[in-house]
């Protein structure tokens, strides 16, 4: 079931909300077609609050209001309709997934993509997991420093152990499978209370193994694509990881019991990736943005 209005109700719903764009990104319970009707929509949702910021920082004299439609397949009417044509003063902002291996890419002026497999892979960074250790505790605290170091260091470490299992992913999705377990996301990983997170390889293994007896078709990436971990792994694992990375080095420094709710966390990254990118720190993803908002 879709959720669209007319084409003329979409196109001039910008004028109901008085602003120069609607925005649908992806995220929230999904909308069916009474409660689009009415105009509903979720726009509390994390989605919205991380393009919210991108639009304020690349499109500052557009006036958008946005509003989360639910999974990607739920706006592909729309989005149909947005490229062909048919309706207009609406943007639509999507995870990139493996999009640009499926053949499914759209460039569009309208249409704005995150730079990792989805949004969640630009905001749960190294650097920011580490800013977000870092403001727990006094400015210029050795230990924390210390820890912080270490940290970076794991986090770089599991990228260069997850390359081969991301490019792995990448190659089951070509072939309409997927390595990664996208329902149970803490199951990909190995989680101690003694030592930093890190890839559950055996059960990846298992998972792989079924993969394999799953299709006829040969599971492999083909070699044109460029696979980089930190932006092509599965964005809820590495929220995930970043969560459990944060918190066992806070458990590590503190000897407390942990800290923060997983939503807690997850707000105050997005808020301290936002504070990173309007500072220039996070020079890749500025020129991504840069590139994909064109209105």
């Amino acid at each position: 079931m879709t959720f669209l209005r007319s084409n003329s109700g979409e196109t001039n719903k910008h004028l109901f909300h008085r602003v120069d764009f609607v925005v649908y990104v992806e995220g929230g319970a999904s909308v069916n077609t009474i409660a689009a009707l009415k105009g509903e929509g979720d726009w509390t949702t994390n989605d919205v609050f991380f393009w919210s910021s991108l639009f304020e920082r690349y499109a500052p004299n557009h006036n958008v209001h946005l509003r989360s439609a639910g999974s990607k397949s739920n706006v592909k009417a729309l989005l149909q309709k947005l490229t062909d044509g048919s309706v207009e003063n609406v943007i639509i902002c999507l995870d990139r997934d493996f999009d640009h291996l499926l053949g499914k890419y759209i460039d569009h002026d309208r249409v704005i993509y995150s730079k990792g497999y989805s949004w969640e892979n630009d905001v749960f960074g190294k650097e920011t997991t580490a800013a977000l250790v870092r403001e727990l505790y006094a400015a210029g605290n050795e230990r924390v420093e210390r820890s912080c170091q270490e940290l970076l260091l794991e986090y770089r470490k599991f990228l260069i152990a997850s390359h081969r299992w991301v490019r792995a992913d990448a190659a089951a999705i070509c072939v309409g499978c997927g390595l990664f377990d996208r329902k149970k996301h803490r199951a990909n990983l190995h989680l101690s209370k003694t030592c930093p997170p890190t890839l559950n390889i055996e059960y990846l293994k298992k998972r792989g193994a079924k993969v394999r007896c799953q299709t006829e078709t040969p599971v492999k990436c083909p070699e044109d694509i460029q696979i980089e971990a930190r932006f092509d792994m599965l964005g809820h694992l590495l929220c995930v990881y970043s969560f459990n990375l944060a918190n066992f080095f806070n458990k590590k420094i503190s000897s407390s019991s942990g800290f923060y709710n997983f939503d807690m966390f997850v707000r105050r990254m997005l808020g301290i990736f936002s504070t990173r990118l309007s500072a220039g720190e996070e020079e890749c993803l500025d020129d991504h943005y840069r590139g994909q908002f064109r209105v």
